[in-house]
């Protein structure tokens, strides 16, 4: 896979899970390790993704009273990884299809709440992750099969 973002060029080999990045300005190699695959934005600078949290350690950070990260978003140039919450997911997984906003901010995606899961017809909820902040807010439980980004808006 060789996926182009700003001046980095990521590359992933048959057989090696660590992922290498060759900046085409500088001539310089970063090898950046595992890297799970996610949702690149539409800059390609940025990739979200969601992660698991072994059982031991959420029951840790939730006896400590600390955040359970579900979602990270990798930044392509600098190799900063940002984990944030999704609220009232505290004891389970997130999982579903980012989308990400036309200007790259934010990110887009729709689950089912952990206590309405096998209820029949539990509206399945919108939440935007704000890429800048790392705060996640539930703005929906209406949008049932699509998320559209409108890049602008006429009066």
């Amino acid at each position: 896979v060789n996926l182009g973002a700003g001046n980095d060029t990521f590359d992933n080999y048959p057989g090696d899970e660590n992922t290498y990045a060759f900046n085409t300005a500088t001539e310089t190699f970063t090898i950046y390790g595992d890297m799970p695959s996610g949702t690149w934005s539409r800059d390609a600078a940025e990739q979200v993704y969601e992660i698991s949290t072994p059982p031991e350690e959420r029951e840790a950070l939730i006896e400590a009273g600390e955040p359970v990260p579900h979602i990270v978003v990798w930044n392509a140039t600098t190799g900063l990884r940002t984990e944030s919450c999704v609220p009232g997911f505290e004891e389970e997984n997130v999982s579903g299809d980012f989308i990400w906003s036309p200007d790259n901010r934010y990110v887009a995606f729709r689950n089912v709440l952990p206590d309405e899961r096998g209820v029949p017809d539990a509206p399945t909820r919108t939440f935007i992750l704000d890429t800048q902040t790392g705060s996640i807010t539930g703005i929906s439980d209406l949008a049932r099969n699509h998320i559209v980004w409108i890049e602008e808006v006429y009066r």
